[in-house]
């Protein structure tokens, strides 16, 4: 490609992240089954970037290659250095949707660097031959797709991103403002909840459209920032008396603070989160004065508790050992975390009541006057229960047999989280939060979690 290919060694980018150091992917050489020998970069715009640039690499499917012009394939994109960004595709439609004029397919790939330093650029095919996402789930004679992980040819490459003359200008992180309610968030319009929860939100974009739009919107305010490579040291779990926060454990490990010398933060473009020790030490100031009825500050006081619902799958479980592990193991407490899974996905939990009764324990929440806070998500286990082929059976048993076949699982995946929403409506919660489902595991990887070397990852796993 002709973007600035650049030397390696840079004094400011020791802590960085080198080519090779986050873990790839297959690792083999690219098999005749795969497309992703079957394009070529036609650009790089613009060649030579400076940080707050979205560099845009156009690939194209190669002369002649019918296959890969009457395909519509599906990538991953990353680019990692000083932080470690995530890409974005988007095609244009008109020139995708009919290739009998000549021209050769195109796809375009984003990548929005906040950061200025040298990068390695990766782009992967994941499936050479994505089905449409509304044919899920695909008929029982139908085969589904396999991950396959084969980088695309002329990638990966290095790309240097200089400074832009505004950056030395900006706040250093300790000067940043604390993040905002709508730094956090998503505009509506890009999140995808209609106004009215009772009804369906419209398809005015594609779901591949609307993924990119999301991650657009999410990279342009943050991303992961190397902090650390040298010097960390390593501490013992049990030893509650060390609170060197940079230090790599096995406890810290599991929870995505840190890997094997690599220590990472997630830093916003314009303000800054607050940080676990500033949390913990405000933590009772700021919650035990938000309904203006605190007495005391001692776990017996029941009217002075804060109420954290948290609701998900096992990344919210996850999510949970952290919170706890930091900010509620204290006896004297004022948080009170309460955790409900939602294994199997939100629809077949509410229908069979397993493995808990949600509405019951929603319903008992409501016993008390306590400040409640609730966290939800419900996305990967319902994407795959309600789009896997092999789930038909499974969902036979909490859907009804005349849709089961015929329905749409996006359609059904709309409703569910609106019916979600819905049910959430009627307790009356100081606060709601949404989190989006990510498709992937915690930066590090999940904790315990081997994929067998034999036998692929299908769609839509």
């Amino acid at each position: 490609p002709s973007a600035s290919i650049i030397a390696l060694g840079d004094s400011d980018d020791l802590a960085a992240l080198m080519p090779g150091e986050l873990p790839g992917y297959t690792g083999w050489a690219r098999p005749a089954t795969t497309l992703a020998g079957h394009f070529d970069i036609v650009s790089v715009t613009p060649s030579n970037p400076v940080a707050g640039d979205i560099v845009q690499i156009i690939i194209e499917c190669k002369p002649g290659s019918k296959e890969c012009n009457d395909a519509t394939t599906a990538f991953y994109l990353r680019a990692y250095g000083p932080a470690v960004v995530p890409g974005f595709v988007t095609t244009d439609s008109q020139e995708n949707s009919n290739n009998n004029d000549g021209k050769q397919k195109q796809y375009r790939f984003n990548f929005h660097f906040a950061k200025r330093g040298s990068y390695t650029v990766e782009a992967v095919v994941s499936f050479s031959k994505m089905p449409p996402i509304d044919a899920f789930p695909l008929s029982n004679s139908a085969a589904q797709a396999d991950f396959e992980g084969y980088l695309v040819k002329g990638f990966p490459f290095l790309l240097r991103v200089a400074q832009d003359g505004q950056e030395g200008q900006q706040q250093p992180e300790h000067k940043k403002r604390i993040c905002n309610v709508t730094d956090l968030t998503l505009p509506r319009y890009v999140a995808g909840r209609s106004s009215s929860s009772s009804s369906i939100p419209a398809q005015q974009e594609s779901p591949a459209a609307l993924a990119a739009m999301k991650i657009q919107a999410i990279t342009q305010k943050a991303s992961w920032h190397v902090v650390s490579k040298y010097g960390l040291t390593t501490i013992d779990d049990n030893d509650k008396h060390n609170n060197n926060n940079d230090a790599i454990s096995v406890q810290r490990y599991k929870h995505g603070f840190n890997s094997i010398n690599v220590q990472m933060s997630y830093e916003f473009n314009d303000c800054k989160l607050l940080s676990h020790e500033t949390f913990a030490s405000l933590q009772k100031q700021l919650f035990l004065t938000t309904n203006n009825k605190c007495k005391a500050r001692n776990k017996n006081n029941k009217s002075n508790q804060l109420q954290i619902i948290m609701i998900g799958d096992s990344v919210m479980r996850i999510q949970k050992d952290m919170f706890v592990n930091n900010f509620a193991r204290d006896d004297q407490s004022n948080i009170h975390v309460t955790f409900l899974e939602l294994y199997g996905g939100y629809r077949r939990v509410v229908t069979t009541n397993k493995p808990i009764n949600l509405r019951a324990h929603l319903r008992k929440l409501q016993s008390n006057d306590d400040t409640k806070i609730v966290i939800f998500n419900t996305g990967l286990h319902d994407i795959h229960r309600l789009c896997g082929q092999e789930w038909d059976a499974d969902r036979r048993e909490y859907m009804k047999s005349d849709s089961n076949n015929h329905i749409r699982c996006t359609y059904e995946y709309r409703k569910v989280i609106n019916d979600f929403a819905d049910l959430l409506d009627t307790i009356p919660f100081d606060m709601k939060i949404f989190q989006l489902t990510s498709a992937g595991w915690p930066k590090y990887g999940n904790f315990g979690f081997e994929w067998p070397i034999h036998g692929g990852q299908a769609l839509p796993l």
